[in-house]
Protein backbone atom coordinates (compact mmCIF):
# COMPACT_ATOMS: atom_id res chain seq x y z
CA UNK A 1 0.00 0.00 0.00
CA UNK A 2 1.21 3.51 -0.70
CA UNK A 3 0.54 5.31 2.54
CA UNK A 4 2.38 8.17 4.11
CA UNK A 5 4.07 10.97 2.30
CA UNK A 6 5.74 10.68 -1.05
CA UNK A 7 8.84 12.84 -1.29
CA UNK A 8 7.41 14.23 -4.49
CA UNK A 9 3.76 14.59 -3.69
CA UNK A 10 3.91 15.53 -0.04
CA UNK A 11 1.40 12.77 0.60
CA UNK A 12 -1.30 14.54 -1.41
CA UNK A 13 -4.00 12.28 -2.77
CA UNK A 14 -6.61 13.82 -5.03
CA UNK A 15 -10.01 12.95 -6.49
CA UNK A 16 -11.14 13.82 -10.00
CA UNK A 17 -14.18 15.63 -8.65
CA UNK A 18 -12.64 17.45 -5.70
CA UNK A 19 -12.50 21.24 -5.31
CA UNK A 20 -9.71 20.71 -2.78
CA UNK A 21 -7.77 18.82 -5.44
CA UNK A 22 -7.99 21.75 -7.84
CA UNK A 23 -6.43 24.10 -5.30
CA UNK A 24 -3.78 21.54 -4.36
CA UNK A 25 -2.88 21.07 -8.01
CA UNK A 26 -2.34 24.80 -8.31
CA UNK A 27 0.26 24.64 -5.54
CA UNK A 28 2.24 21.74 -7.03
CA UNK A 29 2.45 22.66 -10.68
CA UNK A 30 5.36 25.01 -10.09
CA UNK A 31 7.57 22.03 -9.21
CA UNK A 32 6.87 19.78 -12.19
CA UNK A 33 10.51 18.72 -12.55
CA UNK A 34 10.61 17.32 -9.01
CA UNK A 35 7.41 15.33 -9.58
CA UNK A 36 8.64 14.12 -12.94
CA UNK A 37 11.94 12.92 -11.48
CA UNK A 38 10.18 11.06 -8.67
CA UNK A 39 7.68 9.57 -11.14
CA UNK A 40 10.49 8.46 -13.45
CA UNK A 41 12.09 6.78 -10.42
CA UNK A 42 8.87 4.79 -9.84
CA UNK A 43 7.12 6.82 -7.13
CA UNK A 44 3.45 5.79 -7.50
CA UNK A 45 2.08 8.94 -5.84
CA UNK A 46 4.18 11.17 -8.09
CA UNK A 47 2.95 9.16 -11.10
CA UNK A 48 -0.65 9.64 -9.97
CA UNK A 49 0.01 13.35 -9.51
CA UNK A 50 1.45 13.68 -13.01
CA UNK A 51 -1.63 11.90 -14.32
CA UNK A 52 -3.77 14.57 -12.68
CA UNK A 53 -1.64 17.40 -13.98
CA UNK A 54 -2.00 16.13 -17.55
CA UNK A 55 -5.69 15.31 -17.11
CA UNK A 56 -6.49 18.82 -15.87
CA UNK A 57 -3.81 20.65 -17.86
CA UNK A 58 -2.30 22.26 -14.76
CA UNK A 59 1.23 23.46 -15.38
CA UNK A 60 1.40 21.29 -18.51
CA UNK A 61 -0.62 21.10 -21.69
CA UNK A 62 -3.76 19.01 -21.16
CA UNK A 63 -3.05 15.57 -22.60
CA UNK A 64 -5.30 12.62 -21.79
CA UNK A 65 -2.92 10.13 -23.41
CA UNK A 66 -0.12 11.32 -21.14
CA UNK A 67 -2.50 11.19 -18.15
CA UNK A 68 -3.30 7.56 -18.97
CA UNK A 69 0.40 6.75 -19.22
CA UNK A 70 1.09 8.03 -15.71
CA UNK A 71 -2.09 6.58 -14.19
CA UNK A 72 -1.18 3.18 -15.66
CA UNK A 73 2.37 3.26 -14.25
CA UNK A 74 0.95 4.00 -10.81
CA UNK A 75 -1.93 1.51 -11.20
CA UNK A 76 0.49 -1.23 -12.24
CA UNK A 77 2.09 -0.78 -8.82
CA UNK A 78 -1.29 -1.71 -7.31
CA UNK A 79 -2.02 1.88 -6.22
CA UNK A 80 -5.80 1.91 -5.74
CA UNK A 81 -6.38 5.58 -6.45
CA UNK A 82 -4.60 5.35 -9.81
CA UNK A 83 -6.49 2.14 -10.65
CA UNK A 84 -9.79 3.94 -10.10
CA UNK A 85 -8.72 6.90 -12.25
CA UNK A 86 -7.43 4.64 -15.01
CA UNK A 87 -10.76 2.82 -14.93
CA UNK A 88 -12.57 6.10 -15.50
CA UNK A 89 -10.32 6.95 -18.41
CA UNK A 90 -11.36 3.66 -20.05
CA UNK A 91 -15.03 4.14 -19.17
CA UNK A 92 -15.05 7.61 -20.75
CA UNK A 93 -12.63 6.90 -23.62
CA UNK A 94 -10.22 9.62 -22.46
CA UNK A 95 -6.74 9.02 -23.84
CA UNK A 96 -7.61 5.42 -24.69
CA UNK A 97 -10.31 3.82 -26.82
CA UNK A 98 -13.48 3.51 -24.76
CA UNK A 99 -13.65 0.06 -23.17
CA UNK A 100 -16.19 -0.26 -20.37
CA UNK A 101 -15.09 -3.81 -19.54
CA UNK A 102 -11.50 -2.68 -19.03
CA UNK A 103 -12.73 0.32 -17.08
CA UNK A 104 -14.79 -1.87 -14.77
CA UNK A 105 -11.81 -4.19 -14.28
CA UNK A 106 -9.57 -1.35 -13.07
CA UNK A 107 -12.27 0.16 -10.85
CA UNK A 108 -12.91 -3.28 -9.33
CA UNK A 109 -9.19 -3.75 -8.59
CA UNK A 110 -9.30 -0.46 -6.73
CA UNK A 111 -12.53 -1.27 -4.87
CA UNK A 112 -11.14 -4.63 -3.79
CA UNK A 113 -8.45 -2.67 -1.95
CA UNK A 114 -11.17 -0.84 0.01
CA UNK A 115 -10.71 2.45 -1.86
CA UNK A 116 -13.97 4.14 -0.94
CA UNK A 117 -14.40 6.15 -4.14
CA UNK A 118 -13.97 3.01 -6.24
CA UNK A 119 -16.46 1.14 -4.04
CA UNK A 120 -19.00 3.90 -4.68
CA UNK A 121 -18.16 3.90 -8.39
CA UNK A 122 -18.59 0.14 -8.64
CA UNK A 123 -21.92 0.44 -6.83
CA UNK A 124 -23.01 2.99 -9.43
CA UNK A 125 -21.87 0.77 -12.31
CA UNK A 126 -23.98 -2.12 -11.00
CA UNK A 127 -26.91 0.13 -10.13
CA UNK A 128 -26.99 1.68 -13.61
CA UNK A 129 -25.84 -1.38 -15.55
CA UNK A 130 -22.98 0.61 -17.06
CA UNK A 131 -20.25 -1.72 -18.32
CA UNK A 132 -21.69 -4.61 -16.34
CA UNK A 133 -25.02 -6.38 -16.21
CA UNK A 134 -27.30 -4.42 -13.88
CA UNK A 135 -27.27 -6.15 -10.51
CA UNK A 136 -28.89 -4.36 -7.59
CA UNK A 137 -27.52 -6.90 -5.12
CA UNK A 138 -23.96 -6.08 -6.20
CA UNK A 139 -24.78 -2.35 -6.22
CA UNK A 140 -26.03 -2.56 -2.62
CA UNK A 141 -22.97 -4.58 -1.60
CA UNK A 142 -20.52 -1.98 -2.93
CA UNK A 143 -22.54 1.01 -1.74
CA UNK A 144 -22.67 -0.53 1.74
CA UNK A 145 -18.91 -1.05 1.78
CA UNK A 146 -18.39 2.61 0.88
CA UNK A 147 -21.04 3.81 3.33
CA UNK A 148 -19.36 1.80 6.10
CA UNK A 149 -16.28 3.94 5.47
CA UNK A 150 -18.35 7.09 5.90
CA UNK A 151 -19.16 7.84 2.27
CA UNK A 152 -22.24 10.04 2.39
CA UNK A 153 -23.01 9.71 -1.35
CA UNK A 154 -23.21 5.93 -1.03
CA UNK A 155 -25.42 6.22 2.03
CA UNK A 156 -27.82 8.45 0.08
CA UNK A 157 -27.83 6.05 -2.88
CA UNK A 158 -28.74 3.19 -0.55
CA UNK A 159 -31.58 5.24 0.90
CA UNK A 160 -32.86 6.09 -2.61
CA UNK A 161 -32.81 2.37 -3.39
CA UNK A 162 -34.78 1.65 -0.22
CA UNK A 163 -31.93 0.02 1.70
CA UNK A 164 -30.35 0.92 5.00
CA UNK A 165 -26.61 1.56 4.99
Amino acid sequence: MHEGKSPAAGGGIFHHDSDQQQSQLMTITFDYKRYRQAADEGDAIAQLTLGYLYYFGKGVEKDNCEAVKWYRLSADQNFAHAQNNLGHMYMDGCGVPQDVCEGERWIRKSAEQDFVIAERNLGALYSDGCGVRQNLGEAVKWYRKAAAQGDECSRKELQKMGFAP
